[in-house]
This record gives C-alpha cells, sequence and structure tokens, in this order.
C-alpha cells in the first residue's frame, strides 16, 4: 500500500501526512518522537515528511500472511 506516487518526493506537514495514514496528529506525532518515522526540519517550526518516507513506514508495518 501506498500513500502517494513513489516518484513523488513532497514535504507534508505533520496534519497532511496524519490525514494521509488516517490517523490522529497526536497518534502521528508519537510515531515521529518514537523515531518509527523519520522527519525534515525545514526550521524550528515547520517539520515536514517525506512521501517516501511514509510508503517506506506503510511497508515496513504490512502484515502479509502466507498463501494457504
Amino acid at each position: 500500500m501506498q500513500v502517494v506516487n513513489p516518484t513523488d518526493h513532497a514535504l507534508l506537514t505533520y496534519p497532511q501526512a496524519a490525514e494521509l495514514l488516517r490517523i490522529s496528529l497526536r497518534q502521528f506525532r508519537r510515531l515521529v518522537d518514537s523515531g518509527k518515522l523519520p522527519f525534515v526540519k525545514v526550521s524550528e517550526r515547520s517539520p515536514r515528511v517525506r512521501t517516501s518516507d511514509l510508503n517506506a513506514y506503510l511497508a515496513s508495518v504490512t502484515v502479509r500472511h502466507p498463501a494457504a
């Protein structure tokens, strides 16, 4: 599952990224604070998240069941 096109290297605000993952902003901040999701420090008040990092995070937490 991918959030956006893998060739899109956009930087998203925390609220935008949380909305794409369909989680609360608080839950999203916990992912970043725990180190599970990297961020880009554009400025002190403007952290951003790369769409490629969101896709990588989703790939790492995706559970795949073996074929029966």
